[in-house]
């Protein structure tokens, strides 16, 4: 998701994900989550990204699990578009702290369609490898697989249960394949009209299309 040779993609080319750990932020089930074919209502002034995501499900309370048993607290895996805010027009962000604020580039209100279905593990590949593409108005943007996570299932699930009880119906995004619009030169953004869709084999397509703050949503 960095821009090539960059900083952060270097670091993200060598990091070691049994060294290492993985950085989450969250979105509130509530706010965020939106169905399939909702509209995203993009503000004026505002630089609005594509990210397509493997949403894996969790199945039962996890806490405190190791990467080798993490698999049996996973029911499923479904689709995420995690919209991203790379920023714009408003007030900076505080000197107090460096780097940049996940909140408000990461957890807006309806920041999270999600769907369109969820696929069982039972009927998935283990380890879950999934091709997925990520299309602007039918232009493929992302074309990946999850076997190139920097960090895997079961690091995720042993990392983020060694800090909080993870409970059925939780949601992990996975994190997204090369080719965002902030990584490209000159910067993409997306704008009322355009239609996202994810697609990823064996589970569906999720479609989301964008319209401009206050206005009708977009068919």
């Amino acid at each position: 998701m960095f821009a090539p040779g960059s900083p952060q993609q270097k670091a993200a080319n060598e990091a070691d994900q049994d060294k290492e750990d993985p950085v989450f932020f969250a979105k509130s089930p509530r706010s965020c989550i939106i169905d399939p074919d909702e509209s995203y209502a993009i503000t004026p002034g505002r630089n609005i990204d594509w990210e397509g995501e493997l949403a894996i499900i969790i199945g039962k309370p996890a806490f405190k699990i190791a990467e080798a048993q993490a698999h049996d607290y996973v029911f499923g895996y479904s689709i995420m578009y995690d919209v991203s805010d790379r920023g714009g027009s408003g007030r900076p962000l505080t000197g107090m702290f460096p780097g940049p604020n996940w909140f408000a580039g990461k957890s807006r209100d309806k920041s999270a369609p999600f769907g369109p279905f969820i696929l069982p593990k039972e009927f998935a590949p283990n380890p879950p490898h999934f091709h997925i593409v990520t299309k602007v108005n039918g232009v493929v943007k992302q074309d990946g697989n999850t076997m190139n996570w920097i960090w895997d299932e079961a690091h995720m699930v042993r990392y983020l249960s060694s800090i909080l009880t993870l409970y059925p119906g939780d949601v992990i995004s996975s994190g997204t394949p090369d080719g965002v619009g902030a990584g490209r030169k000159p910067p993409e953004f997306l704008k009322a009209g355009d239609v996202v869709t994810i697609e990823i084999d064996g589970i569906g397509t999720l479609r989301t299309p964008m319209k401009a703050a206050g206005g009708p949503a977009t068919p």
